[in-house]
C-alpha cells in the first residue's frame, strides 16, 4: 500500500474515533479501506475520482473471489458490511476535500440469504444443562456464572469479556453492555439466578475486569471447550458461547417477547438481523402442529 493510502487511512482511524466506533469496529472498517486501496492500486485507479460504475465493479470482484477449496470467500452480508463501510470511508474522504462524490452511496446491497443459526438449545434443553453445572473450583464456578449471565442477558462472550465493575448495579439489578463494535451500548436485566451466582463470584474481588481471561487463552475458547464437553456428557447438542445468545433471543420470543423488545435486547442496530429468530420460532409452531393437530395425523 502507498504511502498516500496509508496517510489516508491514519486520518479515517482519527475519525472513527472522533465518531465514537468502538476498537473492533474501527478495525474491520480499516481494512475494509485497505481491501479497496490495494485493488485501487493493482487496476491502476485514482480515489480521488472513483465513480459509481467502479464501485460496483469492486462489488462484483469481492463477489466472485474464492478461498483455497474454491468457495467464495465472502458471504453477501460480509459484501454488504464492506460496502457500508466505504461509504462511511468516503464521507469522511469528501469531508476532507479529497473526494468531490462518494461513488459506494448508491451501490446496491446484495440479496442475503436467511441463515438460521445451528448452535441452540430448546428451553428444555438450556434447563438441563444450567441445572447441571458442577462447582467444584473457581473455575467451576467462573464458568457456571459466564453460561447464566451470557443467557440471562444475550451478550456476546466479547462484551462480558469486556465487562467492567462499573457496569454492573446489583441495587437495579442491570449490567451496562459496551457494545465491542458498534456504538449502541444497552442496559440488560439480570435474571435473579445469574444476579446471585454474580455477587457469589465477586467475592473475594476478581480485579476490575472479572470475566478476563488471559492474552493467550481467550475467554470464549475456556467457555466453548466446556461447554462442548458438558453437552456430550448430557448428551445435548453442542452449543458455543454465540449458541447461547441465538437460544435465549429464540426462548424469548416463544415466550411472547415482542420483537422489537429482543431487538432492543440484543443490541441489534438493524431490525432485520433479529427477524431471523422468528422463523426459529415458527419452525417450532409448524412442528407442533404437524405432530399434534388432529387435521395433521396420518394413520
Amino acid at each position: 500500500m502507498n504511502q498516500e493510502h496509508l496517510k489516508l487511512k491514519e486520518g479515517f482511524r482519527t475519525y472513527l474515533k472522533l465518531k465514537e466506533f468502538k476498537d473492533r469496529g474501527i478495525a474491520d472498517k480499516l481494512r475494509f479501506a485497505g481491501y479497496l486501496f490495494s485493488y485501487i492500486e493493482e487496476n491502476g485507479l485514482e480515489l480521488s475520482c472513483l465513480r459509481r460504475q467502479d464501485a460496483e465493479s469492486y462489488r462484483e470482484h469481492l463477489a466472485t473471489l474464492v478461498d483455497g477449496e474454491g468457495k467464495p470467500r465472502y458471504r453477501a452480508e460480509s459484501i454488504n458490511g464492506m460496502i457500508s463501510g466505504l461509504r462511511l470511508m468516503f464521507k469522511y474522504l469528501m469531508r476532507e476535500g479529497i473526494a468531490k462524490a462518494n461513488p459506494f452511496l448508491e451501490v446496491e446491497r446484495m440479496k442475503q440469504s436467511a441463515r438460521l443459526p445451528k448452535s441452540m438449545l430448546s428451553i428444555e434443553e438450556m434447563g438441563k444443562l444450567l441445572e447441571n453445572i458442577e462447582v467444584k473450583d473457581q473455575e467451576d464456578l467462573k464458568f457456571k456464572t459466564a453460561v447464566e449471565v451470557l443467557y440471562a442477558t444475550g451478550c456476546r462472550i466479547s462484551e462480558l469479556e469486556g465487562l467492567c465493575l462499573k457496569d454492573i448495579d446489583f441495587s437495579r439489578g442491570i449490567i451496562t453492555i459496551r457494545d465491542d463494535k458498534d456504538r449502541k451500548d444497552r442496559l440488560c436485566a439480570l435474571t435473579e439466578y445469574a444476579e446471585r451466582l454474580l455477587k457469589i463470584y465477586l467475592t473475594p474481588a476478581k480485579g476490575d475486569k472479572p470475566f478476563r481471561h488471559g492474552k493467550d487463552r481467550g475467554l470464549n475458547k475456556f467457555m466453548n471447550i466446556r461447554l462442548k464437553r458438558l453437552c456430550r456428557k448430557l448428551e445435548l447438542p453442542i452449543i458455543t458461547c454465540h449458541g447461547i445468545r441465538h437460544s435465549a433471543a429464540t426462548h424469548l420470543l416463544k415466550k411472547g417477547a415482542d420483537l422489537r423488545e429482543v431487538q432492543e435486547y440484543l443490541g441489534h442496530r438493524l431490525i432485520k438481523n433479529t427477524e431471523v429468530y422468528t422463523h426459529l420460532a415458527h419452525e417450532d409452531l409448524k412442528k407442533v402442529i404437524e405432530e399434534l393437530h388432529p387435521r395433521e395425523r396420518r394413520e
